[in-house]
C-alpha cells in the first residue's frame, strides 16, 4: 500500500492511495453468501481443489479524496464576523474517487458429480 497526503494552499488538500494485493481462498463467502451466486466444492473429499483467486480479489485499487475548506467565516475573506462565522463558517466541500481492477474469472462446477457416471447411480450398473 502506498498513500500520499498533500496539504495545499488556499484550503485544498488531497489524499491519494494505491493498493496492490492478492486474495486467495478455497471458498468464497463473506458470511452472507457470495458475490456471484452459489459456490460448490468441486470435490468435498478434497476441498483444497477449490483453492484459487477469490472472487472478492481486486489486485489494483487507486483511491483518493480532495477536500476544499470554503473561505467563509472568521479569518477568511468572506463573512469575517462572529455572527457570519456561527452561521456559515467552517464548511468544507469534498469528493472522493476510486478506480479498481475487475473481478477475476474462476471456472467451477455447478454441483458435485464426482464418482457418478451417465446412469447417475455412482457407477453401479
Amino acid at each position: 500500500m502506498f498513500m500520499l497526503h498533500k496539504p495545499m494552499g488556499y484550503g485544498v488538500s488531497a489524499d491519494i492511495s494505491y493498493v496492490w494485493s492478492r486474495l486467495k481462498g478455497d471458498m468464497d463467502s463473506s458470511g452472507w453468501g457470495n458475490q456471484f451466486g452459489s459456490v460448490y466444492y468441486q470435490d468435498p473429499l478434497h476441498p483444497s481443489a477449490n483453492y484459487a483467486v477469490s472472487n472478492f480479489d481486486r489486485p489494483n485499487a487507486f483511491k483518493g479524496s480532495i477536500i476544499y475548506a470554503i473561505p467563509l467565516g472568521k479569518g477568511h475573506q468572506y463573512g469575517n464576523s462572529a455572527l457570519a462565522d456561527a452561521a456559515i463558517g467552517g464548511w468544507q466541500a469534498s469528493t472522493s474517487f476510486m478506480a479498481e481492477s475487475g473481478s477475476p474469472f474462476t471456472v467451477v462446477m455447478a454441483n458435485y458429480n464426482a464418482g457418478t457416471q451417465a446412469n447417475g447411480n455412482g457407477g453401479a450398473y
